[in-house]
């Protein structure tokens, strides 16, 4: 079954705008994205923050308003890195979990070795969408 780049288009639009709608004021998404009570979870946040990045790189969205939404994300995620490196609010990963009381209750690990990746690929975000340089 072949699927048109329009139907694509479609679907990165409608999924780019949901994520602006439940994006925290401090720009943040949380472990269970539509459940404002649920913590706000960086490795998550920080994919989001990455995949928004290669999208505009990639012409697929526009920067506006997804570059403000991506650039408060990375402002919000460097306050959950400690001074030692250590992510705090990563969601323990595990298979899924039979109830929504579960999902809440999750326990967030400081230092889960998944977030430091996330948090990397976020960060290099801003520099997908800066000008090439030549390295001469």
């Amino acid at each position: 079954m072949s699927t048109d780049h329009g139907t694509y288009d479609a679907m990165l639009q409608e999924f780019a705008g949901d994520l602006l709608r439940y994006q925290d004021v401090r720009g943040m998404w949380h472990q269970l994205t539509d459940h404002p009570e649920a913590y706000p979870e960086t490795s998550g946040t920080a994919m989001f923050v990455h995949y928004l990045y290669k999208a505009f790189h990639r012409g697929w969205l526009s920067r506006n308003p997804y570059l403000s939404a991506a650039e408060k994300a990375i402002s919000s995620l460097l306050g959950f890195v400690r001074e030692d490196g250590t992510v705090l609010n990563t969601s323990l990963g595990t298979g899924p979990l039979g109830s929504l009381e579960g999902y809440l209750h999750r326990p967030a690990i400081p230092g889960d070795p998944h977030s430091a990746g996330c948090m990397l690929m976020a960060c290099a975000g801003p520099y997908l969408v800066r000008p090439p340089v030549t390295m001469v």
